[in-house]
């Protein structure tokens, strides 16, 4: 019960700040990122057998950036642990 109240107070404040299109826009962002991680991932599986270790490592990538050179290195025909090394560089 309480959390219902909580939830319509917090989703009334939203709105009447004016932030309701951009926590959509975050949400979706956010969720772009995972859909990206998690379709290089079944990718990567396909191609070479990957470690529970290399797919965390991968989905704690935020920077789609890194997930699209990934991408283009396996495409490319480089070895795992060239397209990995991606992830291991800040």
């Amino acid at each position: 019960m309480h959390t219902n109240i909580i939830e319509t107070n917090i989703n009334y404040l939203v709105e009447e700040l004016g932030m309701k299109d951009k926590f959509k826009l975050e949400g979706k962002d956010e969720g772009n990122v995972e859909g990206k991680q998690n379709l290089f991932i079944g990718l990567l599986k396909r191609k070479f057998s990957i470690t529970d270790a290399e797919a965390k490592q991968i989905k704690k990538c935020n920077d789609e950036e890194k997930l699209e050179v990934a991408s283009f290195k396996l495409m490319d025909g480089f070895s795992k642990d060239e397209i990995l090394s991606v992830f291991l560089h800040g």
